[in-house]
């Protein structure tokens, strides 16, 4: 339903974009209209009443990410120990062919990360930004060589990563009997690996940590609350269930308050 609900950002945007297109918009009136917006941007992310870290995208690394068209109203996903994470590209001269000085400086992506509770798992907003596409659209340096994607600034390579893949091998370690009574992540390791080697599973062991990881979230914020709903239905007391599942009462009344999102539902019922 959140399509359904009234976004201001987006609103501005596509009205903006239309003008764009149709150009009945200069630069400095497209960039008061990109500032209005970053404004909206900013309130709606103040509103979820969490800490904000900025420019720091590291705190995400091997997080099961959820991508979103709106965070206008996701308030009812925000809980105790939530954080968002923001951080921003800005325009350099050394990007688009063309007088670009009225752009230096601007922010052209924009990438907002909202953590689920103390879990890994986030959710993802990228805005679509006007200066980004009037950029693209007027000042794109199209002899670029399209073939250099998969290359980074420096001219590495840079690996494609399998994410989902990946993803699909957790769901498989949380759905194995016993995990859900492993205490610490050298005893997931551990047993991630030989539930794997008994798949015969092909995979980077480089990406041990992240399917670690991720089993821990299939398992918390879908396998257990699976369970545990189950259970409630057929007239289980949270005792009884936290007795039936071995885990602390505690952790069976936040896992009956969890939401099994639909994505996580897809990989764990796969």
């Amino acid at each position: 339903m959140e399509n359904l609900q009234k976004d201001e950002y987006r609103e501005n945007f596509f009205k903006a974009w239309c003008e764009i297109g149709e150009g009945n918009i200069d630069e400095l009136s497209m960039l008061d209209t990109e500032k209005e917006n970053i404004n909206i941007l900013n309130k709606q992310i103040e509103c979820l009443g969490i800490p904000v870290i900025r420019g720091c995208n590291e705190v995400i690394a091997n997080g099961f990410i959820i991508g979103v068209s709106s965070i206008n109203n996701i308030k009812h996903l925000i809980n105790d120990g939530s954080i968002c994470v923001y951080f921003s590209q800005l325009v350099s001269g050394d990007d688009y062919s063309g007088d670009i000085s009225n752009f230096i400086g601007k922010e052209k992506i924009i990438e907002i990360y909202i953590r689920l509770g103390e879990t890994n798992t986030w959710i993802k907003y990228k805005p679509m930004l006007l200066v980004s596409c009037y950029l693209e659209i007027f000042f794109k340096d199209n002899e670029e060589d399209e073939d250099d994607d998969d290359y980074d600034d420096d001219g590495e390579y840079e690996e494609q990563v399998d994410y989902d893949e990946l993803n699909k091998l957790a769901a498989i370690v949380a759905k194995s009997d016993g995990f859900k009574f492993l205490k610490n992540k050298d005893q997931r390791r551990d047993f991630s690996e030989e539930v794997l080697e008994k798949t015969n599973a092909e995979y980077d062991h480089y990406y041990m940590s992240y399917i670690v990881s991720m089993s821990e979230t299939f398992y918390d914020l879908g396998i257990l609350p699976t369970e545990a709903k189950k259970l409630n239905l057929e007239g289980k007391t949270v005792a009884e269930i936290a007795k039936s599942l071995g885990h602390t009462k505690a952790r069976i009344e936040k896992a009956l308050r969890c939401d099994v999102t639909d994505k996580i539902r897809s990989y764990i019922e796969e």
